[in-house]
């Protein structure tokens, strides 16, 4: 009984991986051609995604994410401080 409950729980967490990388690499896909090295990245993302390297996938996804959102403030970083 331990050892199905410590399947299941692997596929939980398997399923959660995959889940929050779909999400993330759906989210960042807004961003798509904005920026050459997000295109890389996002390439590397789908390819992690297809060969199941979740983690993988969703760090590059979020890091676009990340520097997509942070260039997309409304004066530039900074711009209270002028």
């Amino acid at each position: 009984m331990k050892e199905v409950r410590a399947w299941e729980q692997a596929v939980e967490a398997l399923l959660a991986g995959y889940r929050r990388a779909e999400e993330a690499i759906c989210r960042a896909n807004r961003y798509r051609g904005a920026h050459p090295r997000w295109e890389q990245a996002l390439k590397e993302a789908e390819e992690a995604f297809r060969s199941l390297d979740f983690a993988h996938a969703e760090a590059l996804a979020q890091a676009v994410l990340r520097e997509a959102e942070g260039r997309r403030r409304p004066f530039g970083r900074g711009a209270a401080k002028r």
